[in-house]
């Protein structure tokens, strides 16, 4: 017996089921921080709405760089047994510095609420924190520079990778746009 995409959906609408999708940065997205509700396996809920928190133009970034938070002892804390993960893929050099050098405001030392992907877009780069917590998970650009020195040391500088920090409930990690991010990535 055959079934069409529409009856699927149809059925898994009946039984309850919840309809979910990989989280793909797309091509065209503008340069920002955006957020969405993912579930346990890193997808995107069905119906959940992309939020772009923040809109930056990349030339007053080179010029004007966000405030910068001041590290300290009290927002350092080291990554706890990370697991390092890497993909083939190169990072352009010059969109991934425009992101490296927002880092220390990648997520302002804030929590991000639970189930929840943030990532920063920047020509074709993406960093990005996914948090599989069922409650807030503080995002850190100290976590975030621990976990790129991770990258850069397992996976080769500016290659596409991502750290699993499991006892924490999230994954730090950079790509280009266009591919998945969070949980469920096969190395390419």
């Amino acid at each position: 017996m055959k079934f069409s995409i529409t009856t699927a959906f149809a059925i898994a609408i009946a039984f309850g089921t919840q309809m979910t999708s990989a989280l793909i940065v797309p091509t065209d997205q503008a340069d920002g921080v955006y957020e969405a509700s993912i579930d346990a396996n890193g997808e995107i809920l069905a119906g959940t709405e992309v939020k772009l928190l923040k809109a930056f133009d990349r030339r007053s970034l080179e010029k004007d760089s966000l405030p910068a938070i001041t590290p300290n002892r009290l927002n350092s804390r080291q990554l706890p047994s990370p697991s390092t993960r890497c993909n083939q893929r190169w990072l352009n050099q010059s969109d991934y510095n425009c992101l490296m050098g927002q880092v220390d405001n990648f997520g302002n030392n804030q929590d991000i609420p639970s189930n929840t992907a943030r990532w920063y877009t920047c020509g074709s780069a993406v960093i990005y924190m996914c948090n599989y917590s069922s409650m807030g998970n503080p995002v850190r650009g100290s976590e975030f520079r621990q976990a790129s020195a991770l990258m850069n040391s397992h996976c080769g500088v500016v290659k596409a990778g991502w750290v699993i920090i499991d006892e924490w409930n999230k994954d730090y990690g950079r790509d280009t746009v266009g591919v998945r991010i969070c949980r469920s990535q096969t190395p390419v």
